[in-house]
């Protein structure tokens, strides 16, 4: 099923690119990388009730192996698509680590209720992806400082997280040529 998932990918990067074209690209970007990482919370708790650690090199790697054919044939450049998703998925670690101390400092047991991780949480995660590669396409010619007015954490999405948000965001405060302090 994951292998079906990412040939669907393609269809996915047009039909995104063009589902996001009336938004500016640096916002639609946001976007998507807030409702990406606002699913590693739902991944913590199912890593959490199956005893699995948090993080997982060998899928990692199929992750941005993915990224890289999926960056390239969207005609994005390769090597930042794969340094943005390796941000990415260590705001998602940083994530599932806070909720993994929160539980453990509090004691917690098993969820009675969590989403699958294979039949919902990575179909939903791989779809995103490809709506951020999509974006990542739209990204050459904007403005740095259109860039960086973009880059603000998302008010209630990501609260807990700020560290988690300044992880993702560098490659494109990177990009921006900073974006000035913070």
């Amino acid at each position: 099923m994951v292998g079906y998932v990412w040939r669907a990918l393609a269809v996915l990067l047009i039909l995104a690119a063009s589902a996001t074209a009336q938004t500016p690209a640096p916002q639609a970007l946001v976007d998507a990388m807030t409702e990406r990482l606002a699913l590693m919370e739902p991944v913590a708790r199912y890593k959490w009730n199956a005893g699995r650690p948090i993080e997982d090199l060998a899928r990692e790697q199929v992750v941005l192996d993915k990224v890289v054919e999926s960056a390239g044939a969207a005609g994005v450049d390769v090597d930042f698509a794969r340094s943005f998703f390796q941000a990415q998925i260590a705001a998602a670690k940083e994530i599932q680590q806070r909720n993994f101390d929160r539980w453990a400092a509090n004691g917690q047991g098993k969820f009675a209720q969590v989403r699958d991780l294979n039949s919902d949480l990575r179909p939903a995660i791989i779809a995103l992806t490809g709506r951020v590669i999509a974006e990542l396409k739209r990204l050459p010619g904007v403005q740095a400082t259109e860039i960086c007015r973009s880059l603000a954490p998302p008010s209630a999405a990501l609260a807990e997280d700020q560290a988690a948000w300044r992880l993702a965001v560098q490659p494109l405060r990177d990009l921006a040529g900073g974006c000035g302090a913070g």
